[in-house]
């Protein structure tokens, strides 16, 4: 599992907001020539952008056959809404699954909820679905048929493996971009094709102030692709956390 951030020096680099999404269609490209096994974005396209750079990112898409994109489930009092990319990304993609996250009552987070249906659909969450395509399972339809252990309200609890800056590869998206064009221009890269091989890629914004950022029982502010990090580790490795009797 490694870790493609779009951090500060990212931002730099580019300097436009909303990030175009024709960088994305070139770091897919990118991790599919370098062999990667996943591409999990933890970010959802909802609404149309440019219409040259949706077209290309979604001839991307179609072209990997490795991404995966997530979805939300947004709760109000009176309705639940799921709230998806647009549909020619969605019909592109290997898989999908919720990001939604509960924290504790101390605002800690330490579990998720495996399954959501709303409206008559069901996800699993992103992090299962990952999980269980790398290791070559049958996704399961319902918690109960899980089998690792759950709390008795029927969520997985997460397994945390560390503080973020000391778990898992760590690695730029620019720097990806640039090692790329590096690569393609006979110097060496910043970044080697070998670190991408076979590797589960978290795509997710981790600047400094981005809105998300959790409060995990290691530290106070912990960016949220981080969760489904520690769950896809804690299934292919199957270390669990369990309550203690």
């Amino acid at each position: 599992i490694v870790y493609i951030e779009i951090a500060e020096d990212s931002f730099q680099a580019v300097r436009r907001l909303p990030w175009p999404r024709h960088y994305h269609a070139v770091l897919i490209h990118i991790l599919k020539e370098w062999g990667a096994k996943a591409v999990v974005f933890d970010m959802m396209f909802s609404s149309p952008s440019r219409p040259a750079d949706d077209t290309v990112l979604s001839e991307a898409l179609e072209k990997s056959g490795k991404v995966y994109l997530p979805v939300f489930l947004e709760q109000s009092a009176d309705r639940k809404v799921w709230l998806r990319s647009i549909p020619e990304f969605q019909t592109h993609v290997k898989g999908t699954g919720h990001v939604n996250v509960s924290s504790d009552a101390d605002g800690v987070l330490r579990r998720i909820p495996p399954f959501l249906t709303a409206g008559g659909v069901s996800y699993p969450h992103l992090a299962l679905k990952v999980a269980f395509d790398y290791l070559g399972k049958e996704m399961p339809s319902y918690p109960k048929e899980l089998s690792f252990p759950l709390d008795s309200k029927g969520n997985f609890l997460i397994n945390w493996e560390g503080r973020w800056t000391k778990t898992f590869k760590h690695y730029s998206y620019v720097d990806i971009l640039r090692s790329f064009e590096a690569q393609s221009q006979g110097r060496n890269p910043l970044i080697s094709p070998e670190a991408i091989k076979d590797k589960i890629c978290l795509v997710g914004f981790t600047a400094a102030g981005s809105t998300d950022q959790k409060a995990i029982p290691l530290e106070p502010i912990y960016p949220g692709v981080g969760v489904l990090a520690n769950v896809i580790n804690s299934v292919i490795v199957k270390r669990f956390v369990s309550k203690a009797p």
